[in-house]
């Protein structure tokens, strides 16, 4: 299961990753929560192949792009003095309430 991610447009996301399926020559099917052995057989040599068209890092490589897509949108948030001071504040007062 996907926790869904705040701030995050979704389907931007899923049409980013449908690209980087068809650039990096692989499709991604959800099938539930129950993986077979047949299934893990089928995964690992898909992996291997995968590996041997794209390169040892392909894994790596796909997710920057998948980052740095998903990134490019987003604000950079300084690191100030107010910033820092109010997320210790916020830890400070979830750690009490524990």
């Amino acid at each position: 299961m996907t926790l869904p991610e705040p701030n995050v447009d979704w389907n931007k996301k899923q049409d980013v990753k449908k690209k980087l399926e068809n650039q990096f020559g692989y499709k991604s099917v959800y099938i539930g929560c129950i993986i077979t052995h047949g299934i893990s057989i089928y995964n690992k040599v898909m992996e291997d192949y995968l590996e041997s068209v794209n390169g040892k890092n392909w894994r790596t490589k796909q997710r920057q792009i998948l980052d740095s897509i998903m990134n490019y949108d987003k604000p950079k948030l300084e690191a100030t003095a107010d910033n820092v001071m109010s997320t210790k504040k916020l830890s400070l007062t979830v750690s009490k309430g524990l």
